[in-house]
């Protein structure tokens, strides 16, 4: 047999074909396309999360410029006169409540001798009071009984004096004038007793 001879010049190249499972590389890439896919998904997050952050910036300024206008400041300044107005109502309220059990106190010292021409009560707790009587002893007795009141303290005669006034009926010629002033301590341990 003649053996084939190669020639000098030319390299016999023998490939091998191995059908053999290549772990390393699969696993390259494998990791490269979950790398691929996770940073996929981190950018489109980010571009979601810059579209909220503009819009929320957008809004923001929108905001401020809607707090800082002089509309808003017309708003605000109307807002806090009503909430003003409301406090000074709730206090009226409350005052006038005082009041009224005030008067009753006061009306159930009253005759049918005394007549009360006027009364108020001031903000800072003062009282006053003017009546008229037929007598300077019903005036005196009407003021004792308005002493024991445990509500009004500090009171006193200012005025008493005969009214020269010829329309003035005799059971009310005596006219007076008396002040005082409320205890708040008296106004809330009366309101704790009730509750």
């Amino acid at each position: 047999m003649e053996e084939e001879k190669t020639p000098a010049n030319q390299t016999v190249v023998e490939f091998e074909d191995k059908k053999r499972f290549n772990l390393p590389a699969f696993l390259v890439w494998i990791t490269f396309i979950i790398s691929s896919v996770f940073l996929g998904y981190l950018w489109i997050g980010k571009r979601g999360l810059d579209t909220v952050v503009v819009e929320k910036t957008e809004e923001k300024v929108a905001l401020t410029s809607q707090v800082s206008s002089t509309k808003y400041a017309g708003i605000e300044k109307e807002a806090g006169s009503v909430k003003d107005a409301v406090e000074t109502l709730s206090s009226i309220a409350n005052d006038k409540i005082k009041t009224s059990e005030l008067l009753t106190d006061i009306y159930s010292y009253l005759t049918s001798d005394v007549v009360v021409t006027s009364f108020s009560v001031g903000e800072s707790g003062s009282v006053s009071l003017d009546g008229a009587t037929g007598s300077y002893r019903q005036a005196a007795d009407f003021i004792v009984a308005v002493k024991s009141n445990k509500r009004i303290t500090n009171v006193e005669l200012k005025t008493i004096f005969i009214s020269t006034d010829a329309e003035v009926s005799a059971s009310e010629k005596i006219i007076f004038s008396m002040t005082g002033s409320l205890d708040k301590s008296v106004e809330e341990e009366t309101t704790i007793i009730e509750e």
